[in-house]
């Protein structure tokens, strides 16, 4: 698998998807590695996602100067993921490192990475990440670091909640939070998301401090989680019914 993956990549990080797409469809290589390069080449995995007046999009370097502006926004940074490698100080290989982020496939990296945009303008970020097919689950991170209101929030992450149960056919959802964070926490519940316990002296801080608790909501994305908030979400997501 790992040579089939190879020619495709390169593709990808030349901007030519569609070639990388033809390849594997003539690539000599079994039928089930075919299928599995075709199903994670997709076109659908780079497509922006809209719902009302927000829009997921798959970040990349075209937002290296937004996603700077994120991680000097300590606020922002402390809800979202305060244990968050450094940026590249320099501007060439942070939009390097953004535009190999965005040419990995799904498979590649266990993890998607959208930029919320509201009304044109990035506003946030939404991830998933840990990502295990195998297990059907995943790690769900979302913040703002511009203001945007509650329901943007909201519609970003009933958007990225939608996607991961369709097109990866993800069974649950975990979300972890420090215990001051209680916005986020009941932000999380009013999603649909549970507390589910505490992670008891979980988290060393990078720069040695003081271990924290973290606090740890499930949310299960089955039938009975789609049919109570189908109502919530044709609203904000402004869906005609």
């Amino acid at each position: 698998m790992k040579e089939h993956r190879k020619r495709p990549r390169e593709l990808r990080l030349a901007g030519r998807l569609d070639e990388a797409i033809a390849w594997i469809q003539h690539a000599d290589a079994p039928e089930h590695i075919r299928r599995q390069l075709l199903w994670e080449n997709q076109a659908l995995w780079w497509r922006e996602i809209t719902g009302g007046d927000t829009t997921l999009r798959k970040r990349g370097p075209v937002h290296s100067g937004a996603i700077r502006q994120a991680w000097s926004n300590i606020e922002f940074l402390t809800g979202f993921n305060r244990s968050a490698p450094p940026l590249p100080t320099d501007p060439t290989e942070l939009r390097k490192m953004l535009w190999d982020e965005h040419c990995a496939t799904v498979l590649e990296t266990k993890a998607l990475h959208w930029m919320i945009e509201s009304k044109g303008r990035p506003v946030g970020m939404v991830s998933v990440v840990d990502i295990s097919l195998q297990h059907r689950r995943a790690e769900f991170l979302i913040g703002s670091f511009e203001s945007c209101g509650a329901r943007t929030i909201a519609r970003a992450a009933f958007l990225a909640i939608e996607f991961v149960a369709r097109n990866l056919a993800l069974a649950r959802l975990t979300a972890y939070f420090y215990p001051s964070n209680q916005p986020a926490i009941r932000a999380a519940e009013s999603l649909g998301f549970r507390v589910e316990g505490v992670l008891r002296s979980y988290i060393q801080p990078l720069d040695g401090g003081t271990r924290s608790d973290l606090v740890v909501a499930g949310l299960l994305l089955d039938t009975d989680f789609f049919n109570r908030t189908a109502g919530l979400r044709d609203r904000l997501l402004r869906r005609a019914k």
